[in-house]
């Protein structure tokens, strides 16, 4: 069994190899993922260039993913003793910058509703990194390193 770091940067790798493997450009990407029962799962990939969010496939080693988020949850724990309900791993791709965050309380906190579709930059980008949310860093985050 492998240490939650290992299984954070494992997950990231992944991640980072799917965004990359399509040509579009990207700022932010990352992924939300939810047990649901025990067994199946919801997931939401994202990426954004600026704050224009586009969604990209999981072509790349999902199953090794997968199993590694389902390990991770049961390595990270609340003070209760009870796993996460979701976690949101986010890179952003002007510097590989990884961050991830749990729920322990709130199984809707990532999710996108209709009416929140104008706040999606800001909930799954501006949580993981705040400074994305200032002018200057939704400037500066437009202008990634060149791939």
């Amino acid at each position: 069994m492998a240490d939650t770091n290992e299984l954070i940067h494992k997950i990231g790798g992944i991640l980072l190899r799917n965004a990359e493997a399509e040509p579009q450009p990207w700022d932010y990407g990352g992924w939300v993922f939810a047990l649901e029962d025990g067994v199946n799962y919801a997931d939401l990939r994202y990426k954004f260039l600026g704050k224009l969010q586009k969604g990209f496939e999981f072509a790349i080693d999902k199953d090794e993913a997968v199993a590694a988020m389902m390990e991770l949850r049961d390595l990270s724990k609340g003070d209760d003793g009870v796993p996460w309900l979701e976690a949101m791993i986010a890179i952003r791709n002007s510097d590989n910058a990884l961050r991830i965050l749990f729920e322990f309380e709130d199984p809707e906190r990532w999710s996108i509703g209709p009416g929140m579709l104008s706040r999606r930059f800001e909930i799954l980008v501006g949580e993981a990194f705040p400074e994305a949310l200032d002018e200057s860093g939704a400037q500066a985050a437009t202008r990634t390193r060149a791939k």
